[in-house]
Order: structure tokens, then C-alpha cells, then sequence
């Protein structure tokens, strides 16, 4: 800011520079289009390696040839990838999560796929607020063989039913996961609330309330999920409140604090009965909540109120949670207030098959004595008849909120017993059962059968590859059309289209890439396998300045048929040398050479010998060639307008991605300039920031010459600028470089000396 002076002295004013800097842009950023058999589809997605590319978009496939290139491009050097899964016929895989029957939640995998048949879905109610949140554990698994690996869980905990939480399971769960999308039904379509019940916070039972210290005086909570609150239930003087007053205390500070919907209830108890809080919302609605929470003075640990002190916390929205995977117990809070024993009986443990629930499966049917007591005594009795069956030992059972038991059966099938996909168990204590609500050990998402809490599976499909140019001359360059910045791209699948199909997406690919300052790696078609025939398949093609062909494909060894070799197209591998090249030597270095060793090539597609080289190179079709203790490595750089016949400037791949370089950085590094004054001073700007830029490239060795004023020009003033294009509100800028062209051609001449002259 210009300093005003006020007093005698020195000021110190800083100034700006004026000077921009512009900095290179990526040059090996690759958009691979093609069909995957999971991951989203026709939504550009990036991934930075093949572990990454494997887990979001099912890695290699038999069905097409987009996981070998992203896979080659990675082993060849490449660093960043840009996918868009294009297929036909596919299917997302579904569940409903049903409560009394009627679904509460549906789940659906995050993209269509086969894939999805195989993530699982656990619910629990282990959760701060047991009696009102609920975890949702998600895990993919893979089979290897027959048997099912877990590969990727989610956990996703303290979820709630109510749409206005901050923790509704829509809103965590569809933000945070990579492997399930959840929704529910509105609420006009969830189950009906019963009569007359409301969201609560009941305390813990006491034999009598305690009495209130003088520091114990205050309650906080949050009414209805948005409505925070707080109680001054003091002074009632040094002693504090006594328990017969605690209840009109409550009362009269809701009132004196103006809470509107707020109920209050208590009992100081009695030898015939226990004491309790219940704090009650009066909303209907699925909102309707108590939360108990803390603060300075609290009463709340005292009055064992709020689910952190041992209290319970009923939201209304609770009652619409999805059913606890595994065997529940119905609520035995009425045991454990007062302590309460469970009556002596005997106690009946059986395994139930889910497929046939109403036939027990033989595997365990076990009586044993029960003599009475606190409900622990059951868990006990319960866990140790099934520790001493060796096909039962990994059942387990947990006490869960402290009010009822979970059951969950062991993974694994009993040794020797009926196959059952899941095991679910029975508890009774004489004719009373305990675990009444039988449910599946897992949800299984797409696949799962009809039984428990789960309903209407609709399973997902992998689809197969398109052979509709449109969806990827349309659709699927659209999605790459979001794409901020990419620089090589690849499309395998047009080698197993028809020719006709193949060149519709090719001349698509060329044109947006021309639009978008990129570079198309073309493929040519498996059919092309001699030099006359790939000479008959580039012909018919457009010769295009941002494009090059390589000649043949190449073979991989593929894990999906046991490392056998697998001709798959080349432009994934090509664009990982592309990128390897880039970042050892530069964009202006061609890719080519001994140096661009092709990796992981078991063999080519065919064997060039020199002349067949020759006789493909002047018609710009670049060869992939194998040399005794080198390998197979790219022997060729000239575009698609590359033909002698053509003698065009920009007849090689560096000269062309350098341009296009040099293009995408000064357009991204010049956007400040809009809207600035259109004279010298802007002038002046502009060839110091471009100049730069431009002498750093020729630092590099990015062009010839031996000085700057050889290598580069950068204009920009009244000769580029006249009057008329300043009135139109337009600044030229003029940009010249001195492009290295490859050495293509090393020709050394020898001469034999016939002898030596004296002087």
C-alpha cells in the first residue's frame, strides 16, 4: 500500500515485482478409456497405482484389455492414470434391510459389477448410544479358489436412522465409502412408530436416588437432535436436593428456563419399587430424541442419566435401525434393573441352520442346568457349553448395551456337518426363548437369501465390453471432458471392435485430443500382422499431427491363464516409456531408442527385420523391434502425419509434445493477463514472465542453437499489439522455438587411408 507520511523519518514501502511465473504443466498424465468388470462407469476416475486401479476397478479381466495397459503403463514408468470404465449389460448389486419384514435401508454396491456379490455387510449395535445408533461394517472379499479372502473393511459407526443427524447413515456412509451407496425410504414409507412413544433418556434403576451434592445441580443435554439445553436444578442449600425433591427440581427448571417439549418424570423409590429419571421429548416425529451430555456441576453421573453413566437413550428413529446380523436376545433390561436373578431352569442350546430355520441342524442340541442368578451367570454358562463343542468353539457371545445377548456363528462350516451358508443359534431358558430374533451372520449383498433381515437381493454383473463406437467416441470422451488436464491417451478396445467402429472412435479420439492439446496412442487391429497389411490398415486412416501408430502388439504374461503369454495392444506400455522418457530425459527426448526398453515383453507380435523397418518408418507407421541383449524396445517417433509424402513440420512425437507442452503451460500460465491494462507496461510483463519460462526450457536442452536468441523468441508489443486489436481488447503474443529433431538416420562414412604423406 502507498505510505502516507505523518511524522519525519524514513518509511519503508514495498513494491510489487511484476513478475509471473509460469510453470511447466504435466506432460505424461494418461486417460486410458475401456471396459473394467467393476468401478464407476463413464466417470473419469485417477489412480497412481495398479494396487489402486485393482481395488476400485477389479484389475485384470479376460473380457477386455484395459487392465493389461494400465498395468504395463505402470510397470513401463507411468505415474498417474485417468480411467473411464465403458461397458454394456452390467448390474449393481443390491440388499434391503428389513425390520418386521419392511425394508429400512437399502444397500447397493458403489458401482456395477459381479464384485458386489461378494461385500458383506455386518450390523451391530455396539455403539456410544445402544440403544439408538447402530455400526454398519462393510468387507469385500475376493475368491481365490474356494475359499473367500477378506480384502478391504469399512467400519462405519454410531449411524443413525434420523435424516436431520449429523450422523444419518445417507450422509456418513455415501461420503466416506468406496464399496456401498445406502439409501432409505421416506418417511412416510418406514414402518409406523407405535402409539404415544416419543425419543427418551431414562436413568439407570436405583434402589432409591441418591441425594444431590451442591456441586451435582446441573443437567445438559441436546433436545430433538438441534435444541441444546441446560437445567439448574440448585442451590437447595449446603446439604443439596434431597431425593424426594429431585423430581419437582427437574420440572420446575424446564419451566424457569422456558424448554417447550420437554417432559420430565421421577421416582425417588422405595423397598417395593426402584428410583428413576426419564426425561421425554414430546415430538412424534423421527427427530424425537434425549441426549445426555455433560458439563460443570453435572448430576448426571449421580443419577446414572445419559448413556455414558448407564443410562439408556431411546431416539425415535431407533426403532427403524436395521436388524443386528446374528442371534439377539429380546430386551432383559427387566433382569438387570435391581438386579433381578434369572430364574432357575434348564437351559437348551441348538444351531439352526438359516436356510431351514425351522429344522435345527443336528449339529449341537445340548441341555444343561441353570441354577439361577444375574444374567452374566447365563453369558457364562451360555459361552462355555460351546467352548466344550470343538464345532461350535468359535460361536461367540456378548452381552450387548448391557441389555441383551448378540450370538454370532463362526465363519467357518462345522466339520462334517450339513453345509450352511450361515449358523444362527438358540438360547432358552425353559420354554422362554432368549435369542428369538434369528437373523443371518453376514448380509450378503446382491446374493443373500431371503431369511432374517434381509430381503429382496438383486445381484450385480461385470456386463462385457461395448462395441458401440458411440460409447466411446461419446459417453465416454464426454466424461474425460471433466478431466482437467491429461496428456497421452489410450483406448484398447477399439482392437476388438469391427474396422469400421474402430476408425469412428480413432477419428474421435484424434479430433479431442487436437481440441484439448493431448496425444492419441493408436492401436492398430489384431488383424494387421504382416507389413502389408498394417501398411492397408493406417491408410485408411486421417493423417493427424497429434497421434501416432506402433507396430505390432505385444505379448505379456497373463496371471489370469497361469503366465501364459497374452497379446494385448501396446499403448499402455508405449505411454509408461512415454512417461519414463519424459521424466529421465525430457518431453523434447524421443521415446525411442535403446534406451526405451519396453518392460515385462515376453515377445512381439511379429519380427521385423531392417528392410520391413524401412519400409514402414517413411510411411509413419512406428515399429516395436527386439535386439539381442536389449529386449524389445520402440524403434520408431514420427506422428501420423509422419509419411515423407507429407514433408510436415511436425512429422515427429517429441517436436509435436513439446509444442503441445509449451501450448498447455503458457495458455494456464498467461490467464492473469486477462483484464489487464493493454499497454507497454503489460507488454513488458508478459515477455519476462514467457521469456523465463522459455530460457529455462533452453537451459534444459530443450531446443538448439547455442544461445537464446537461437533457441527461442518471445514478442509481444506495438508491432504484435496494433491499436486496432487494443480497441478490440486483444494482446498478441508471438512464441518461436528451435525444436530438437530426433537423429533418425546415423550415417558413418569410412574412408581407407592409403598411406601417410611426409611433410
Amino acid at each position: 500500500m502507498p505510505v502516507t507520511p505523518t511524522y519525519p523519518g524514513v518509511y519503508v514501502e514495498e513494491l510489487p515485482s511484476g513478475v509471473h511465473t509460469i510453470v511447466g504443466v504435466s506432460t505424461s498424465t494418461t486417460a486410458f478409456i475401456g471396459y473394467a468388470p467393476s468401478g464407476p462407469i463413464l466417470e473419469a476416475t485417477s489412480v497412481e497405482n495398479f494396487t489402486e486401479y485393482t481395488a476400485i476397478f477389479g484389475g485384470l479381466s479376460l473380457d477386455g484389455d484395459l487392465g493389461h495397459a494400465v498395468q504395463q503403463f505402470f510397470l513401463n514408468g507411468g505415474s498417474e492414470a485417468v480411467i473411464v470404465r465403458v461397458t454394456t449389460g452390467s448390474a449393481t448389486a443390491s440388499i434391503s434391510l428389513a425390520l418386521g419384514g419392511a425394508p429400512v435401508l437399502v444397500v447397493s454396491a458403489a458401482s456395477a459389477g459381479d464384485f458386489g456379490n461378494l461385500v458383506r455387510l455386518d450390523v451391530d449395535y455396539r455403539t456410544r448410544r445402544p440403544d439408538s445408533l447402530f455400526n454398519l461394517t462393510v468387507t469385500r472379499y475376493e475368491r481365490r479358489g474356494l475359499v473367500l479372502n477378506a480384502v478391504v473393511t469399512e467400519n462405519h459407526v454410531n449411524l443413525s436412522m434420523c435424516s436431520s443427524s449429523p450422523a444419518f447413515v445417507e450422509d456418513v456412509v455415501n461420503s466416506a465409502s468406496k464399496l456401498v451407496r445406502v439409501s432409505r425410504p421416506p418417511a412416510a414409507s418406514m414402518p409406523a412408530f407405535a402409539p404415544g412413544t416419543t425419543g427418551t433418556a431414562q436413568s439407570g434403576l436405583h434402589t432409591t436416588l441418591p441425594v444431590l451434592a451442591p456441586n451435582q445441580t446441573t443437567l445438559y443435554g441436546v433436545l430433538d437432535g438441534v435444541r441444546p439445553f441446560t437445567l439448574n436444578l440448585g442451590p437447595f442449600g449446603t446439604s443439596g436436593i434431597p431425593a424426594a425433591d429431585i423430581a419437582f427440581a427437574i420440572t420446575n427448571a424446564i419451566t424457569s428456563a422456558g424448554i417447550t417439549g420437554l417432559g420430565a418424570a421421577a421416582s425417588p423409590g422405595s423397598s417395593a419399587s426402584g428410583g428413576y429419571v426419564l426425561l421425554s421429548s414430546a415430538s412424534t416425529t423421527e427427530d424425537s430424541s434425549v441426549e445426555v451430555t455433560s458439563g460443570p456441576n453435572d448430576a448426571a453421573r449421580a443419577l446414572k442419566l445419559g448413556a455414558q453413566n448407564g443410562g439408556r437413550e431411546f431416539d425415535l428413529a431407533g426403532e427403524w435401525r436395521p436388524e443386528e446380523t446374528g442371534a439377539t436376545s429380546a430386551d432383559l433390561q427387566a433382569f438387570l434393573d435391581a438386579g433381578t436373578p434369572i430364574p432357575a431352569a434348564s437351559v437348551t442350546l441348538a444351531v439352526i441352520d438359516e436356510t431351514n430355520p425351522a429344522a435345527p441342524v443336528s449339529v449341537l442340541s445340548k441341555t444343561g442346568a441353570f441354577a439361577g442368578g444375574p444374567i452374566a451367570n447365563l453369558l457364562t454358562l451360555v459361552r462355555s457349553a460351546l467352548a466344550a463343542d470343538p464345532d461350535l468353539a468359535g460361536i461367540s457371545v456378548e452381552l450387548v448395551g448391557g441389555s441383551h445377548l448378540r450370538a454370532l456363528p463362526s465363519p467357518a462350516e462345522p466339520a462334517g456337518k450339513p453345509a450352511a451358508a450361515n449358523l444362527t443359534l438358540s438360547v432358552k431358558v425353559g420354554a422362554t426363548e432368549l435369542l428369538p430374533n434369528q437373523n443371518v451372520r453376514q448380509y450378503w449383498l446382491g446374493v443373500g437369501p431371503q431369511f432374517g433381515g434381509q430381503t429382496a437381493a438383486s445381484p450385480g454383473a461385470d456386463g462385457s465390453p461395448s462395441q458401440q463406437a458411440t460409447d466411446y467416441a461419446g459417453a465416454a470422451i464426454d466424461a474425460l471432458r471433466k478431466v482437467d488436464l491429461f496428456n497421452l491417451l489410450s483406448i484398447p478396445d477399439t482392437t476388438a471392435m469391427t474396422d469400421t467402429s474402430a476408425r469412428a472412435v480413432i477419428a474421435a479420439a484424434q479430433a479431442f485430443c487436437q481440441e484439448r492439446r493431448a496425444f492419441f496412442l493408436v492401436d492398430p487391429s489384431p488383424k494387421a500382422r504382416s507389413v502389408s497389411e498394417i501398411e492397408t490398415w493406417v491408410s485408411a486412416l486421417d493423417s493427424n499431427k497429434n497421434s501416432a501408430v506402433f507396430f505390432p502388439r505385444i505379448a505379456v504374461a497373463d496371471p489370469l491363464r497361469g503366465m501364459r503369454v497374452r497379446e494385448v495392444p501396446a499403448s499402455g506400455a508405449l505411454a509408461g516409456v512415454f512417461a519414463r522418457t519424459d521424466t529421465e530425459r525430457g518431453v523434447w527426448k524421443a521415446p525411442a531408442g535403446t534406451s526405451a526398453v519396453v518392460r515385462g515383453v515376453q515377445a512381439l507380435g511379429a519380427q521385423l527385420t531392417d528392410g520391413e523397418n524401412g519400409q514402414l518408418n517413411p510411411l509413419g507407421i512406428n515399429c516395436l523391434r527386439s535386439f539381442p541383449f536389449i529386449g524389445s524396445v520402440v524403434w520408431g517417433t514420427r506422428t501420423l502425419e509422419g509419411s515423407d509424402a507429407l514433408a510436415s513440420e511436425w512429422k515427429y512425437v517429441p517436436v509435436r509434445r513439446t509444442a503441445l507442452f509449451i501450448e498447455e503451460s503458457l495458455f494456464r500460465g498467461t490467464k492473469w493477463v486477462v483484464f489487464e491494462p493493454n499497454d507497454e507496461p503489460l507488454w513488458s510483463q508478459i515477455r519476462v514472465a514467457v521469456g523465463s519460462f522459455m530460457n529455462s526450457l533452453f537451459r534444459q536442452g530443450a531446443f538448439q542453437g547455442k544461445t537464446p536468441r537461437e533457441a527461442y523468441l518471445v514478442k509481444c508489443d506495438a508491432e504484435t499489439t496494433t491499436q486496432d486489436d487494443i480497441d478490440r481488447g486483444i494482446v498478441n503474443i508471438l512464441v518461436g522455438f528451435a525444436p530438437l529433431k530426433p537423429a533418425e538416420f546415423v550415417i558413418l562414412q569410412i574412408k581407407q587411408l592409403a598411406g601417410q604423406l611426409s611433410a
